[in-house]
């Protein structure tokens, strides 16, 4: 304990810095239920039948994810960039 102890105050500035950024929490919740989440697509890949479905549907998974995590609709999200995506010319996407 008394290492733990010693550790912190150690670092004590650090500390202070982290405690006053209210965006941060100390906990880490969403970082395991991503990788659960990434687990469990790992798994479902295994059902796809080709490479290629494996591909798009990690694609697909980082997309609905990352939408999901920034509490967005995913299913909006993809009716509208699959809406969207065919009236767009190849010349105006990023290289």
């Amino acid at each position: 304990m008394t290492e733990v102890v010693n550790c912190v105050l150690g670092q004590r500035t650090e500390l202070n810095v982290f405690c006053s950024y209210n965006a941060m929490t100390i906990e880490n919740n969403v970082l395991e239920h991503e990788i659960k989440r990434a687990v469990l697509n790992r798994k479902d890949s295994l059902f796809l039948g080709n490479p290629r479905g494996g591909r798009t549907e990690a694609i697909l998974a980082g997309l609905t994810s990352t939408r999901h995590r920034h509490d967005r609709d995913p299913q909006l999200y993809l009716t509208q960039l699959l809406t969207n995506v065919p009236q767009i010319r190849r010349t105006e996407l990023p290289n």
